[in-house]
């Protein structure tokens, strides 16, 4: 490979990492954040033995225990994974619990969010019946 086409695959280099780097940017999630008015806003979450509210100065929804299929908790967030949707899910930031009420909130997430069963339950008869 001689000299010009060595500058000629560089330059291209260059010129697709420069487009590449401002594509990852903007669609970062900081870059998502910032566009979003609803991401804006304060949220205010209200969880419950009845299931968790939230709202915000542009919403509000309400979710009963059931449609959470499972919990991950996280150095920093809890998320809660609803049933059925793979991508969909509501993030509790730890930094919003005070300290004395996490292992509170920890306990009332584990007895009410429980991975959904595969399929319909089956009971067996008692044989010779």
């Amino acid at each position: 490979m001689n000299s010009h086409q060595q500058s000629w695959w560089i330059s291209f280099d260059l010129v697709l990492y420069f487009f590449i780097f401002r594509w990852l940017r903007a669609h970062s999630p900081e870059a998502i954040l910032k566009k979003s008015a609803a991401l804006q806003q304060p949220h205010v979450m209200d969880i419950a033995e009845g299931g968790i509210s939230a709202s915000t100065p542009l919403s509000a929804t309400t979710w009963s225990w059931q449609a959470f299929a499972s919990m991950v908790e996280t150095e920093k967030v809890f998320i809660l994974q609803f049933s059925g949707e793979v991508a969909s899910s509501v993030i509790i930031p730890k930094r919003s619990v005070p300290a004395q009420r996490m292992e509170e909130l920890r306990s009332l997430l584990q007895s009410h969010i429980h991975p959904p069963t595969q399929a319909f339950p089956v009971v067996m008869k008692n044989p010779g019946q």
